[in-house]
């Protein structure tokens, strides 16, 4: 698992040195890895089983409760976010209720809404009929209105990235296995996101639905965010 980056200055890619923190498997709790663990009877942990990127990769356990890692900012109103994801052939409904894992989340801690809510951006795994697995993912408005889109899934290795941008227009984008910053998967130019901005990311589990099929396990790698400047990484490689 890597965690490349927390946002620097403007002008900053990636902070110098992170690198891949877990070259060697370290504990994801260890003290420097991130900012934040939530952990419990069934925590994320590095593995070598199926590494996405470098030579570790976070296997997440599907269980009910929250288990994820957090990156920790500072009021940010504009971030880029990039995560690789892997479904690893998990077992879920395909239709019904309650049948998806929260995987991802921007969120402002403190309220960044008229509502006082905190996610500014959530992204949810789901598997449709055909055995397509799914990524729902929304960012939502000063108004409490969401602007969702779903992408399709490999059953292996993706790359997601977004930019998020507060005001009135604000913006959303959205990338899907593609590293052509202008063809974007998904585009709002004209989201009411005043009042927005990031002062943490979970990745990991943030919620399971109750249909959800416990036991298995996906996989999460590469976390990287900026400021400024195109991600543009990619599962191919």
């Amino acid at each position: 698992m890597k965690k490349i980056t927390k946002i620097l200055s403007v002008t900053s890619l990636i902070l110098a040195g992170t690198g891949a923190v877990f070259a060697q498997c370290a504990d994801i709790s260890a003290p420097g890895v991130w900012d934040f663990v939530k952990t419990g009877t069934n925590p994320v942990v590095a593995t070598t089983a199926n590494p996405l990127s470098g030579t570790c990769s976070m296997a997440v356990p599907v269980q009910a409760g929250k288990r994820y890692v957090q990156d920790d900012m500072s009021a940010e109103s504009t971030i880029r976010g990039s995560f690789q994801i892997d479904p690893n052939s998990l077992v879920m409904p395909t239709s019904g209720q309650q049948r998806k894992i929260k995987v991802h989340q921007v969120q402002c801690g403190a309220g960044c809404s008229s509502g006082s809510t905190v996610d500014w951006l959530q992204a949810k795994l789901r598997l449709q009929p055909g055995d397509v697995y799914k990524l729902g993912i929304w960012a939502r408005e000063d108004n409490e209105n969401k602007i969702s889109t779903s992408v399709n899934l490999v059953d292996g290795c993706n790359t997601i990235e977004y930019q998020l941008i507060s005001g009135n227009p604000g913006t959303f984008r959205l990338w899907v296995n593609n590293t052509n910053e202008g063809a974007p998967d998904f585009e709002s130019t004209t989201a009411n996101f005043s009042n927005r901005f990031a002062d943490r990311v979970r990745l990991g589990r943030s919620g399971t639905g109750t249909n959800i099929v416990v036991g298995s396990e996906f996989y999460l790698d590469t976390f990287e965010s900026r400021r400024q400047t195109f991600i543009g990484n990619s599962c191919t490689p």
